[in-house]
């Protein structure tokens, strides 16, 4: 199996020397264009596996537990807004909160993803667009859009593979491949629709499949909590076993793992960081169990 570890990305830095002072901008652009391209996202075994939950009152994950955080930006239209364009200014001011050198992901969820071709094709020029304002911003940043490709589909992703409804949805992913040509990362969403373990599975291995066709690293988001997409379970945590199945199919088949959650509870209430909670449990006995030993043993759990 695998090594788990949760190193950070490796990031090429290319410092360079003996410029004249006279070089056009063109020049200097054309540069930091091959930089960003020479980027190196991962190399050798390391599996990351990055901290991007919102409890109240969560402990420092990665000093303790070595899981780095994943950023991301800050608001992108003001409350009400017209959404139906990316803004420039607000997109480059919301970049504002990402480190140097950093890893983030983009949040954009509302724009049709499949459907009719003419809306697919303006989702992709948005993309594009948002894409170029970041590179041409911040060439330092290394990013990807969270949840596409794949499209988000359960029922036809699972389907044979020889059946119509799984090559609509192939080919729906098919279409998207020019939004995420200058992208670095593929952030699939691979969360829990229903208490089914064995489908999950299946449902994860055909999405990472599909994420691993556009030739990038692969970091699944998952969420401890099940999708409030379902009537009865939405928001309620999963158990331990079930969450262990979810971290072990990603480390076989992806390249690091998001962990997403702690917005809210079943009451609609914020939660509150709880180390003593099974999934939380999992994941450190996951990570101790496949790798170098990330938990102090000394250490208290906090």
């Amino acid at each position: 199996m695998r090594r788990l570890t949760t190193a950070l990305l490796a990031v090429v830095v290319l410092t360079l020397t003996g410029m004249s002072p006279n070089r056009s901008t063109q020049a200097v652009a054309q540069e930091e264009n091959t930089v960003a391209a020479t980027r190196v996202i991962a190399s050798g075994p390391a599996f990351p596996v990055f901290d991007a939950t919102l409890y109240l009152d969560k402990p420092d994950l990665e000093q303790l537990h070595g899981l780095p955080k994943l950023r991301t930006h800050g608001r992108l239209w003001p409350r009400g807004a017209d959404d139906s364009e990316p803004d420039r200014t607000r997109i480059v001011a919301a970049l504002s909160r990402i480190p140097r050198n950093d890893l983030f992901f983009m949040d954009i969820e509302h724009w049709p993803v499949n459907g009719d071709p003419a809306d697919v094709q303006d989702t992709i020029r948005k993309y594009n667009l948002v894409t170029r304002w970041i590179r041409e911003a911040r060439p330092d940043l290394t990013f990807g859009y969270y949840g596409i490709p794949p499209v988000r589909d359960y029922w036809r992703a699972i389907k044979p593979r020889d059946s119509r409804q799984y090559q609509a949805w192939a080919a729906e992913n098919d279409a998207l491949q020019p939004m995420i040509r200058d992208v670095d990362v593929i952030y699939p969403s691979l969360y829990t629709f229903y208490d089914d373990p064995e489908g999950w599975v299946k449902y994860a291995e055909v999405n990472i499949r599909e994420a691993r066709k556009y030739g990038k690293p692969v970091y699944p988001f998952l969420w401890p909590q099940y999708h409030d997409s379902h009537k009865e379970l939405k928001y309620h945590f999963i158990d331990g076993d079930f969450w262990r199945i979810q971290l072990e199919t990603c480390l076989k088949h992806a390249d690091g793992v998001v962990i997403w959650g702690g917005w809210t509870d079943p009451e609609g209430n914020r939660l509150k960081w709880d180390p003593t909670i099974p999934w939380w449990r999992a994941t450190l006995a996951t990570m101790a169990e496949n790798g170098e030993r990330l938990v102090n043993p000394n250490a208290e759990v906090r």
